[in-house]
C-alpha cells in the first residue's frame, strides 16, 4: 500500500523531468511558427502557476514561482560570475524551506513576511556579489571532489540541491502534500537548467518544467483537499458519491460504525476520538478484495467492493471486525484539559489501553434496491440492526 502511494505520488514530478529530458533531442523539430515557445515557455509556465496559486490561495507555490522567476532573470548571467553561483546556491535552499512551511494563504501575514524576507535576502545576495565578486566566486566555486563536477554548476550548489531534495522528500513523507515533491522536482530541474545555461533552449525547457510541476501540484493539493478526508487520509464522502455513480450491477456496500464513540469523546476528549478514527481508518485501508474505503461522516465509514457479492465479502468483513476488536490500541498521553457540555473539566487522555470495536452493515443490489444509493440505505439499516444486536457484529 505504501509503495503504491509513493509510486503514484512520483508520477507527475518524475514523469515531467523524464519528458523534458526525452524532448531535448526534438527541440530542433519544433515548427518555425512555434519557435517562440523555446524562449518564452518559462514565462508562460510561471504565469500559469502564478495564476493558479493566487486563484487557489497557495502562498508556498506562489513564493516558489517568484523565486524561479527571479532566478530565471539572472540565470543567463555569465556562468563564471559570482551572481550565477549565488543564485544556484540560494534557489534550492529557499525551496527547501518552503517545503516545510505550512500553507497560510496568499495575503496572510506569515506569507507576506516571508515574501518580504525573501526580497531582502535577494537584495543582500546581489549586493554581496557586486561588492565582493572575487570572494563570493572563490567561496561558491570551491571543489571538494575532483571527480564530482557538473560545471558550470559549482559543488556547493550541487550539495545545496541534494540537501534541498532530501528535505522536500522528508516533508512529503511527513505531510503527503504534492507541493513538497513538486518543490523537489523543481530543484532538480533548476540544477539541470543551470548546468545547461549556455544552451538557452535547454535551460528554458527545464525552467518551464519546474514551473509546470509546481502549477500541477496546486491542482493536486486542491483535489486532495476536496476528495480526501484530512483527519483519516481516506477518500471523502464526495469521492464516494462519484464512485457510486460509476458502479456496475454487481457490488457490495458495507457501512462501518465505531461502537460507543461518543463515550470515548466524553471520557477522554476529542483528541482521543481522533486517534480512534485514525486507527480504524488504517485498518479499513488495509482491506483487500478490491475494496475502497471512505469516511462517510463522524465515526461512520463506507467500504465499497466492486464486482463482488455478499457471500464473498462476508468473510472479509468478519476478519476486519475481529482485527479491530483485537488490535492492541493505546491512547497517546498528552493534550490539554477540555470542558464537556455540562461544564465538567476533562483530563487529557492518559497512555492507556482501550478496546475499540465496530459494527458493520452490508448490502448488495437486489429486487428491492438496485440503485447504489438505495443499496447504501440498505447497508445503513443493516448497520443499525448490528447495533441493536449488541454491537461488534456484522449484519446483512
Amino acid at each position: 500500500m505504501m509503495l503504491s502511494r509513493v509510486l503514484s505520488a512520483l508520477v507527475v514530478p518524475v514523469g515531467a523531468l523524464l519528458a523534458a529530458y526525452l524532448a531535448l533531442p526534438r527541440l530542433g523539430e519544433v515548427p518555425a511558427s512555434l519557435a517562440g515557445l523555446k524562449v518564452y515557455a518559462p514565462h508562460i509556465a510561471i504565469g500559469f502557476g502564478v495564476a493558479a496559486s493566487i486563484g487557489f490561495g497557495r502562498s508556498r507555490t506562489l513564493l516558489a514561482l517568484m523565486t524561479l522567476a527571479l532566478a530565471c532573470a539572472v540565470l543567463h548571467a555569465s556562468p563564471e560570475s559570482a551572481l550565477f553561483h549565488a543564485i544556484t546556491l540560494a534557489v534550492p535552499l529557499n525551496l527547501a524551506v518552503l517545503a516545510w512551511r505550512r500553507e497560510t494563504g496568499v495575503l496572510s501575514p506569515p506569507a507576506l513576511r516571508y515574501g518580504a524576507a525573501m526580497g531582502v535576502a535577494a537584495v543582500l545576495v546581489v549586493a554581496l556579489c557586486v561588492m565582493f565578486p572575487a570572494r563570493v566566486h572563490a567561496l561558491l566555486q570551491h571543489h571538494w571532489l575532483a571527480r564530482l563536477s557538473l560545471a558550470p554548476l559549482g559543488q556547493p550548489a550541487l550539495a545545496a540541491t541534494a540537501i534541498g531534495v532530501a528535505t522536500a522528500c522528508t516533508a512529503w513523507l511527513y505531510r503527503r502534500e504534492a507541493a513538497a515533491l513538486a518543490l523537489a522536482a523543481a530543484m532538480v530541474a533548476f540544477a539541470l537548467a543551470a548546468h545547461a545555461v549556455r544552451h538557452v533552449e535547454t535551460a528554458s525547457l527545464y525552467i518551464a518544467t519546474a514551473a509546470l510541476v509546481l502549477a500541477i501540484a496546486v491542482l493536486q493539493d486542491i483535489f486532495r483537499m476536496a476528495f480526501r478526508d484530512s483527519l483519516t487520509g481516506l477518500m471523502s464522502r464526495r469521492a464516494l458519491e462519484e464512485h457510486l455513480a460509476a458502479l456496475g450491477k454487481r457490488y457490495v456496500i458495507a457501512m462501518v460504525d465505531v461502537d460507543h464513540f461518543k463515550r470515548v469523546n466524553d471520557l477522554y476528549g476529542h483528541d482521543a476520538g481522533d486517534q480512534v478514527l485514525r486507527m480504524v481508518a488504517r485498518m479499513l485501508g488495509r482491506v483487500r478484495r478490491g475494496a475502497r474505503a471512505y469516511r462517510y461522516g463522524g465515526e461512520e465509514f463506507a467500504l465499497v467492493f466492486p464486482g463482488r457479492d455478499a457471500g464473498s465479502v462476508l468473510e472479509t468483513l468478519e476478519a476486519l471486525r475481529e482485527d479491530i476488536a483485537g488490535y492492541p490500541f493505546r491512547l497517546r498521553a498528552g493534550g490539554r484539559n477540555t470542558t464537556g457540555r455540562r461544564g465538567r473539566r476533562k483530563k487529557p487522555a492518559a497512555a492507556r489501553a482501550l478496546k475499540v470495536t465496530v459494527s458493520i452493515g452490508m448490502a448488495q443490489p437486489d429486487a428491492r434496491a438496485s440503485e447504489p444509493h438505495a443499496v447504501l440505505a440498505m447497508a445503513d439499516k443493516a448497520l443499525y440492526r448490528a447495533k441493536h444486536r449488541g454491537r461488534n457484529t456484522v449484519c446483512h
